[in-house]
């Protein structure tokens, strides 16, 4: 009996987020099913309507790089890299099944190996049943797909907050020229412990990451989110020198007040 293997950081992958649940029920369903009755990962448009799913949830798993369309069907893309193709299961099948004439052998007094004059027996010598079975090989994990580095795999839960900001670093860094950092742990870690350790708002990084980017000096040094962490506190500083030389109603003195360590919160500033 295969196992169809999916990996624990599944729920969080960025293509499954944007996915709607119906689109994920069918790509497990049909994992399964395609597992059970070893098709190497090929469901057919027949098998789409048996599993109650329709053309537009198989569309969203193309769309996000899950499935390929192929004549008469889906396959799932890379099934031979993740799961256990028809040929694998059925040599562990074979496997198994002679492993258990040895043991009918031996029950009935005939050695299989007549040079030693003993048979050679499983672990599992006293199971009487005549049903093969195959005990099931662990998961194998999924890798992360780019732009995750692959020396630096995460290994910390997903979070929301940490991955809007790292987004928002993104798309002001891709914005002005430059190219977008991975998303290694170090990065997603130094996003994580500004908010956790030293208490940030989201609201504060978000702003202090428009402002570096805008600024022609710091969009050329602040380009990871580690950076970003490091130099937070210069940033502060040289937003409230910005302030205190433009008008009390300026951009700028919104932004800084956002990035200072005053009481007063992010939610009294309205920024732009």
């Amino acid at each position: 009996m295969p196992w169809f293997k999916v990996d624990d950081g599944f729920h969080g992958h960025p293509k499954v987020l944007d996915l709607s649940l119906a689109a994920v029920g069918l790509w497990s369903l049909a994992g399964s099913w395609s597992a059970k009755y070893l098709t190497d990962g090929f469901v057919p448009e027949k098998t789409l309507h048996r599993l109650g799913a329709s053309r537009a949830e198989a569309d969203e798993l193309v769309t996000a790089g899950l499935w390929l369309t192929v004549p008469g069907g889906w396959r799932f893309k890379d099934w031979e890299h993740y799961q256990p193709v028809k040929e694998e299961v059925e040599a562990e099948r074979e496997a198994a099944r002679e492993r258990m004439k040895k043991v009918r052998a031996a029950k009935k007094g005939v050695p299989k190996n007549a040079d030693s004059g003993s048979p050679e027996l499983p672990s599992n010598e006293d199971r009487s049943s005549e049903e093969v079975r195959i005990a099931p090989s662990l998961p194998i994990p999924v890798p992360i797909p780019s732009p995750v580095s692959s020396s630096e795999v995460p290994i910390v839960p997903f979070r929301q907050d940490v991955d809007s900001l790292l987004n928002l670093l993104d798309e002001e860094i891709r914005a002005n020229g430059s190219k977008v950092p991975e998303r290694t742990v170090k990065n997603a870690d130094a996003m994580r412990l500004l908010i956790d350790k030293d208490g940030r708002t989201p609201e504060q990084i978000a702003a202090a990451i428009r402002w570096c980017q805008s600024d022609e000096f710091w969009r050329s040094n602040i380009l990871s989110a580690v950076k970003l962490r490091e130099k937070y506190d210069q940033l502060r500083l040289k937003a409230q020198q910005s302030r205190a030389s433009r008008g009390p109603k300026s951009d700028m003195e919104r932004v800084a007040a956002i990035l200072s360590l005053t009481e007063q919160t992010a939610a009294q500033w309205e920024i732009e």
